[in-house]
């Protein structure tokens, strides 16, 4: 029988909030990592009331929290900090994605946490990373992004530089940032030489994935600019709309795509075309090229289309699917990447599945992102060894 527990035996502590963190420590779960999510006893999570919401639940937060186990705990509260340092004295890694300053100001710098737990990971996601004049400024995702220079590419040469339509560098940070802590526990474990701190910047995750900038830059001293759908290395590659109104993306940029693809839309006369007849030459008549290919794909239907490329063995294409499309994809169904998870407040939901797919220790998505304070009582108790009356009274108090 196969394992979804290649994480077995890994206890992370959850203090992020929204998408960054969250969603970082739910990769984790995903591969059963016991994740403790940690939330003010008040209103808990902001991403709690982030839209989409149905019923006045949070859909995002079911999604990103999944795999946890919700406690609410108020870190300025003495006991309350007494409480946090039982649980980090027991726990392999803590995530966190506040403001550089605030875990300082808690009494819960890495020194004091290393002093705790010497195995600790602790993984800090910020805008602009724990150290460098800008630590302090306060950043979301969009700031990343726009600082990065990603959102610089994105769009089209005579309009605005735009955004990605999700939260692109919260997501790419949250893969980073799994990244990160896999690696620390297993240079922990072949090392025996301790936990280490993980400082990962919301910019830099983004910088990391768009390389050649950087040494067009140096070599070069160009800017690169943007070129909306078309690829900066070949041609064709473009976004073209059909006849009865779809959309498909053609990505052709070598030369043995390219020819296939133009032999199948125009023949040899368009495919061994000197304009055309390699990149270097491809990219200089990107123009001319597109207008070609877009008269071709307006006078036919997405059926004539696929039809015809599939024949000529030209399939370097895409429809530009929308997520109704995607409830509906035979490949998207077959590979389990829309999965349904029974939630007590939802009933079942549907929501991404799990990535990437092992041979024998595939993942599992257990359950949704929990209530606030649903795992209050089995983490107290269970854990930190509390009693009933210590609960009763912990909640009185406010600690929880």
């Amino acid at each position: 029988m196969l394992s979804s527990e290649i994480l077995t035996n890994t206890r992370i502590i959850d203090l992020g909030t929204v998408i960054a963190g969250p969603q970082c420590a739910g990769l984790l779960g995903d591969f059963g990592a016991e994740v403790i999510k940690i939330e003010h006893p008040d209103k808990g999570d902001p991403g709690r009331r982030l839209s989409p919401k149905k019923d006045g639940k949070g859909l995002w937060y079911k999604v990103a929290n999944r795999n946890k186990k919700s406690i609410t705990l108020n870190l300025k509260h003495q006991r309350g900090k007494e409480i946090f340092e039982n649980l980090v004295a027991q726990s392999d890694v803590l995530i966190e994605n506040f403001r550089p300053g605030v875990m300082e100001r808690l009494g819960f710098s890495w020194e004091n946490l290393q002093s705790i737990n010497p195995n600790l990971i602790m993984l800090r996601i910020s805008g602009y990373g724990q150290t460098g004049p800008m630590a302090n400024y306060p950043a979301f995702g969009r700031s990343a992004e726009a600082f990065s220079g990603i959102q610089y590419l994105t769009g089209f040469p005579d309009g605005p530089p735009v955004h990605a339509g999700f939260s692109l560098a919260d997501s790419v940070s949250a893969l980073m940032g799994a990244y990160g802590i896999t690696l620390a526990l297993y240079e922990r474990e072949k090392n025996q030489k301790g936990g280490q701190l993980i400082d990962l910047a919301l910019f830099e995750s983004l910088m990391r994935m768009v390389e050649f900038p950087v040494i067009k830059f140096d070599q070069l001293q160009e800017v690169h600019e943007r070129i909306g759908n078309r690829h900066p290395g070949g041609h064709p590659v473009n976004t073209y709309r059909t006849k009865d109104g779809k959309w498909l993306t053609v990505s052709a940029a070598t030369d043995n795509t390219a020819r296939k693809f133009l032999l199948a839309i125009g023949g040899e006369e368009l495919a061994f075309n000197p304009m055309f007849y390699n990149n270097e030459k491809r990219v200089q008549n990107a123009n001319a090229l597109d207008v070609i290919v877009k008269e071709w794909m307006a006078n036919r239907t997405l059926e004539e289309i696929e039809k015809i490329l599939i024949e000529k063995e030209a399939p370097f294409y895409s429809v530009v699917r929308d997520t109704r499309d995607l409830f509906s994809c035979e490949q998207v169904l077959s590979r389990e990447d829309i999965v349904s998870v029974e939630d007590e407040e939802l009933g079942p939901i549907k929501m991404p599945g799990i990535v990437p797919k092992f041979s024998r220790t595939p993942g599992k998505v257990k359950t949704a992102g929990p209530k606030l304070g649903q795992h209050n009582h089995e983490v107290y108790t269970k854990l930190c060894g509390l009693s009933e009356q210590e609960l009763i009274q912990l909640k009185k108090e406010h600690v929880i």
